[in-house]
């Protein structure tokens, strides 16, 4: 898990998603929800000890290739609120979000959701 903060550093969005998506097409069979949701929780955990920054978009890419290792997919979506300006990304397994809390999502519409 320690390499995944470096295959997203200095990479544009666009290199980024398709690391993604192309992760999305091979590997073991997919887990059960009930294994991604272990798994994120365990992430959570240990995210702390983790050498990489703390921002949206590095804890879900690093979550979601982590999750894709384990066998198991999410969506990673990301959004954006008007007023003030912000923009968020996270994990999604169904209506169910992966490592950010329902209310602070709430304040988000999504723009882009990729499959992974």
């Amino acid at each position: 898990m320690s390499d995944l903060p470096r295959r997203y550093a200095c990479r544009p969005l666009r290199r980024i998603l398709s690391s993604v998506e192309a992760a999305r097409g091979r590997g073991t069979p997919v887990a059960a929800a009930s294994e991604a949701l272990r798994l994120a929780s365990l992430f959570q955990a240990a995210a702390i000890w983790l050498p990489m920054p703390r921002k949206c978009l590095v804890r879900s890419f690093v979550l979601l290739r982590f999750l894709q290792r384990s066998g198991c997919r999410a969506t990673w979506v990301f959004g954006v609120k008007t007023w003030p300006f912000g923009a968020h990304c996270w994990l999604q397994l169904d209506d169910f979000a992966l490592d950010d809390a329902p209310e602070r999502l709430a304040a988000y519409t999504p723009i882009l959701a990729v499959e992974g």
